[in-house]
């Protein structure tokens, strides 16, 4: 791989670092806006929802959401890595 391609795979995972993480402040930011607009006593279960929704929305994209993004499959839907199957094997990670 050249400099440059080594450069723009570089900026790629950099720019999927940082919109994870403005995903998680997003939901932080909507968990404290819900808290807010409701009773003080169902502001607990406002936020408990918001934590098992970025909990359960990773465990998601773990089964399901990595092997449609970038599982080789036919170019729009990936057929690999469902689970993390696959994924460990040393021709995947180079």
């Amino acid at each position: 791989m050249t400099k440059a391609g080594e450069a723009a795979t570089g900026a790629d995972y950099g720019f999927m670092l940082l919109a994870g993480v403005f995903v998680f402040l997003m939901q932080s930011g909507f968990a404290l806006l819900e808290a807010g607009t409701v009773r003080y006593k169902n502001y607990q279960n406002v936020l408990l929802k918001n934590c098992l929704d970025a909990c359960i929305g990773g465990i998601v994209w773990w089964a399901f959401g990595y092997a449609i993004a970038y599982g080789e499959g036919n170019g729009f839907f990936g057929e690999k890595f469902y689970f993390g199957i696959g994924f460990e094997e040393k021709e995947n990670n180079a």
